[in-house]
């Protein structure tokens, strides 16, 4: 997903630190912004999906692991 939204930001010349394109400035701010969103709601759900993963072991230490994958 990180590839894609570098792409992007070459395709849109959304440059950093900007995080989202602005409309004002961009004609095609809204084709960069749903991949920038996309990646960024992937990112915030990420640590629920490990959360899970450690609460399932049984053990209470495990549910404290968020972003350390439990395998």
């Amino acid at each position: 997903m990180s590839f894609q939204v570098g792409a992007a930001r070459k395709k849109y010349n959304v440059f950093y630190p900007n995080l989202y394109a602005s409309e004002s400035d961009n004609k095609d701010a809204n084709l960069f912004n749903c991949i920038q969103r996309g990646h960024q709601n992937s990112l915030e759900m990420m640590p629920l999906f490990f959360y899970f993963k450690g609460y399932a072991t049984g053990d209470p230490q495990n549910r404290l692991t968020f972003g350390i994958p439990v395998w």
